[in-house]
């Protein structure tokens, strides 16, 4: 199929969307180091700032934090060569900002009685205000940017879902970018602009190996987010449909009965379509792994030992972190997998050891007051809770801080099981990889994971205990 004609991506070469520095034939390094500060409004409220450790995972690590009734202003000054985006949380939102080297930033989150309820997908990501548009960096192009983006959505969701005749339709969308945005952009910002308009190219173009050449032919865009977003969609599953190829039959081997990383690289450049360099397949490796761990036909434990090769022997720093990043979530959602312990809070105060849960069968409920779904299930529940409660421990976790809420309304409606509280969702997000309410999590006799992600409390659910009750040990 021919390729979309060439005019548009002159004109956005032009306004420096998709170019890259080169001086004799060299590519231009890392700018020098500049300080960049940033200056968060947070209302003296709790408030977090994280940085991504890598973004295949998205894996994040916390920078700085206040706690309520500090001071209402955080000031963090970092020492840049690169463009970061980094993520400012409170109790109840979120948002994404871009910080430049030389930037100096002064950001605002929404003030406490403005907050909307958080989505059932975790904290709302809300954008961000800046009280002075000088002082905004480069967020005001992303925030325009971000606005055509989600606009077009909106009114191509559903030509979307066939969406092979939007040609035209795309072309407009990218000469509405270039008259929006300014002809000098960070980097980094670009980078952003281009890997997520490619996100919709590849929707609409049918052209894999086009669209590989256009994308991932270059260096890996470390720091920027859109563009792992963009690799986790292209490359979705890539390495299990390979092994289904005649040219991949040698990677089922090199898994399950070489269990080497050497032996499965070989077999992959075999039947790699892209002929892609060796850091991108080390990463596209990395990542079907992750995807065939928990397909029939695979041993868990060979797949662990190529991704724990990965970690040690490669020779960027950043694949060495995705690949401990994807073992520990592996392992964390396996069935049969040992949880980390956590202390959550009694309502005395004292604190309650998931340690503790052995014995019987344990089913985890996390909700939060401002959620209406997982309120009601938690009702659902008490109807279960009186059925099998005999024999299955019952235990609900609070992830806001609305304590005397909960425990108000756990007494008018006569609730009798475990009720503990986790301040912000912190502990179960952090360790035990809980990104959003209502979930579910059932657990052995042992205290290891039966179903990390059990049923809603219906006659999924109800059907699930039953099976386990069945198979109870003796």
């Amino acid at each position: 199929m021919k390729p979309l004609a060439l005019n548009f991506h002159t004109l956005l070469l032009c306004c420096c969307f998709f170019t890259c520095t080169l001086g004799n034939g060299k590519v231009s390094m890392a700018q020098e180091k500049k300080t960049a500060v940033l200056t968060v409004l947070h209302h003296g409220k709790e408030f977090r700032l994280y940085r991504h450790t890598e973004y295949l995972t998205g894996k994040t690590e916390l920078i700085d934090k206040k706690t309520p009734g500090q001071d209402s202003l955080l000031v963090f000054r970092s020492s840049l060569n690169n463009g970061e985006w980094l993520v400012l949380m409170n109790n109840l939102c979120k948002s994404t900002i871009f910080v430049a080297p030389g930037d100096s930033i002064v950001v605002s989150l929404p003030a406490p009685d403005s907050l909307i309820p958080p989505s059932l997908a975790g904290e709302p990501e809300v954008t961000p205000s800046f009280p002075d548009s000088s002082s905004a960096g480069s967020n005001l192009q992303v925030i325009k940017f971000n606005s055509i983006i989600s606009d077009f959505y909106s009114r191509y969701s559903k030509q979307l879902q066939n969406a092979r005749n939007m040609r035209q339709t795309l072309d407009s969308l990218k000469s509405a970018v270039v008259a929006a945005m300014p002809t000098t952009l960070d980097q980094g910002i670009k980078d952003h602009i281009r890997y997520t308009l490619a996100s919709i190219e590849d929707i609409v173009l049918p052209n894999k190996l086009f669209l590989h050449a256009r994308y991932f032919r270059g260096n890996i865009k470390w720091r920027c987010p859109a563009y792992f977003n963009y690799l986790k969609v292209f490359f979705k599953d890539y390495l299990y449909s390979l092994s289904l190829e005649e040219k991949g039959k040698k990677i089922n081997h090199a898994i399950n009965i070489s269990s080497s990383l050497e032996v499965l690289d070989s077999a992959f450049i075999l039947a790699d379509h892209y002929k892609m360099n060796d850091t991108l397949r080390n990463i596209v490796i990395l990542k079907g792994l992750s995807e065939i761990y928990f397909k029939k036909g695979y041993e868990r434990v060979k797949v662990d030992r190529i991704m724990e090769q990965i970690k040690l022997r490669s020779r960027h720093p950043a694949i060495s972190i995705m690949a401990e990043n994807i073992l520990q979530q592996c392992w964390l959602m396996g069935t049969g997998a040992s949880l980390p312990a956590i202390q959550f809070e009694r309502s005395d105060g004292r604190f309650f050891s998931t340690d503790s849960l052995r014995g019987k069968k344990t089913l985890i409920s996390f909700y939060a007051s401002w959620s209406r779904e997982s309120m009601q299930d938690i009702l659902l529940l008490q109807k279960l809770q009186q059925k099998y409660g005999h024999r299955i421990r019952f235990i609900s976790v609070l992830t806001d801080g609305e304590r005397d809420k909960a425990l108000q309304w756990k007494k008018e409606k006569k609730l009798t099981w475990d009720f503990l509280f986790d301040e912000k969702k912190k502990l179960a997000r952090d360790k035990w990889h809980i990104q959003k309410v209502p979930h579910y999590l059932l657990l052995d006799e042992d205290g290891d994971i039966l179903k990390f992600d059990a049923p809603a409390p219906d006659e999924n659910l109800e059907f699930l205990l039953k099976n386990e009750l069945k198979a109870q040990k003796p």
